[in-house]
């Protein structure tokens, strides 16, 4: 019992309080206001763009798909008043607003 106890408390350390390996990126996303539209409950393309991240997903700045009007394809980014539609890549999101991956 211990040894689970142990388990569970050093794997809720590493998820938790251990950075993820996108956190700079996804926090600069957000400070370039880039905004990411979906439906993570239910959509698999918006629930991969959030696996990309990882546990640095929370960083990013998401909304579902509901407070945008206009959403045909999920996820759709806007960044800069730009509609960016399907999943995108690190290097796309860091060639529009120039932040490093």
């Amino acid at each position: 019992m211990i040894i689970l106890i142990l388990i569970v408390t050093i794997w809720t350390y590493s998820y938790y309080a251990l950075p993820g390996p996108y956190d700079n990126f996804a926090k600069c996303l957000s400070d370039k206001g880039a905004v990411m539209y979906g439906a993570i409950s239910w959509c698999k393309y918006t629930q991969g763009q959030a696996a990309m991240f990882g546990k640095s997903f929370k960083y990013v700045n998401y909304h579902d798909e509901s407070e945008l009007e206009g959403i045909k394809t999920r996820p759709t980014w806007v960044i800069n008043g730009k509609r960016y539609e399907t999943v995108q890549s690190f290097q796309t999101l860091s060639s529009i607003t120039n932040c490093k991956i």
